[in-house]
């Protein structure tokens, strides 16, 4: 996959296990999901742009899991958020619930943020809606740039398919929601926290799917 620019916003896929990231540049610099702690693509990305580790303002991880939180470590004075259960996982550096045993991997413990539903992160010009989408995994947070008609969605979602729920926390009929949740958005392209960017009419399949997964929760 190549990196994709959608003006001031760039989906940075990622390489081997780590997830996509999404770097937002505008008065201040925010990076979405920065991988495993050994993520070099990303920076080497980072760097091409211009921007060094230390000039990162804030990094927000849409969950839990290593694959998008093992990299915060690379970030020294940004400050990290997360969903409220998600905040406290990687804050203790949860082995069960970052699941960075089944990576064979120590997490650094990292002082994290909680946002809540419906927060703002207010970068200059763009604005960030934080929603509360949980069920691949507890804490779990998409982003919504309602101007340029952009979500991030981490893993609830990807262009072919849905978030596993067989981790600690998972909860399909909770992901169900919070697909629901999100198709109701006005949006145009979802950045996934894996694979490539999807469409609205993607978003509208794994709704449909995970109806099929979780039956008997619809309207609930």
């Amino acid at each position: 996959m190549e990196i994709k620019k959608y003006q001031n916003i760039y989906f940075i896929p990622g390489t081997g296990m780590n997830s996509n990231s999404v770097l937002v540049l505008d008065e201040k610099k925010l990076l979405v999901d920065p991988g495993l702690p050994d993520n070099y693509y990303l920076l080497g990305v980072l760097e091409e742009l211009g921007i060094a580790p230390e000039e990162v303002d804030i990094v927000v991880n849409t969950e839990p899991h290593a694959d998008h939180c093992g990299g915060n470590s690379m970030f020294k004075n940004a400050e990290v958020y997360a969903g409220k259960d998600a905040a406290d996982y990687i804050s203790a550096a949860d082995p069960k619930y970052t699941a960075s045993d089944l990576f064979g991997l120590k997490l650094q413990k990292r002082k994290v943020k909680p946002l809540s539903d419906k927060q703002e992160i207010l970068l200059g010009k763009t604005k960030l809606v934080v929603l509360s989408t949980p069920g691949h995994a507890p804490g779990g947070i998409s982003l919504y740039e309602p101007d340029l008609k952009i979500l991030v969605c981490g893993d609830v979602a990807f262009k072919n398919g849905v978030g596993r729920t067989d981790l600690p926390g998972g909860d399909m009929k909770k992901l169900r929601k919070s697909l629901e949740k999100l198709v109701t958005l006005d949006f145009d392209v979802f950045l996934p926290g894996h694979g490539p960017p999807g469409f609205k009419v993607h978003m509208i399949q794994d709704f449909e799917l995970a109806n099929m997964l979780a039956p008997g929760v619809r309207g609930k």
